[in-house]
């Protein structure tokens, strides 16, 4: 799909998170404006989206490595994620649309 046309990026608010086997979660909330997100990481990794929420693996949602998706999100939310095997990078950009 493509979304160019349905979405607009928010300047440089975006972020990269190491993640690894302890629950990580990003240092800035999503600003306002924000309506989705658009995640992609290096490892298979669990991610949770809400205000002071802790990534748990099994319970969280899964994002496969090397997979773009697009969430939903609001602002002030933050995104927290944990992998169960290699450490990774997830990077995520918050998006308006």
């Amino acid at each position: 799909m493509i979304y160019s046309n349905l979405i607009q990026w928010m300047g440089a608010n975006g972020q990269n998170l190491s993640v690894a086997s302890a629950s990580a979660t990003v240092s800035a909330a999503f600003p306002t404006g924000t309506s989705a997100i658009r995640v992609v990481c290096t490892q298979d990794v669990y991610i949770e989206i809400a205000s002071g929420v802790s990534a748990s693996a099994g319970t969280a949602g899964f994002l496969p490595a090397g997979v773009v998706e697009y969430l939903t999100a609001q602002p002030n939310n933050t995104l927290s994620a944990i992998t169960t095997g290699a450490s990774g990078t997830l990077n995520i950009k918050p998006c308006c649309g």
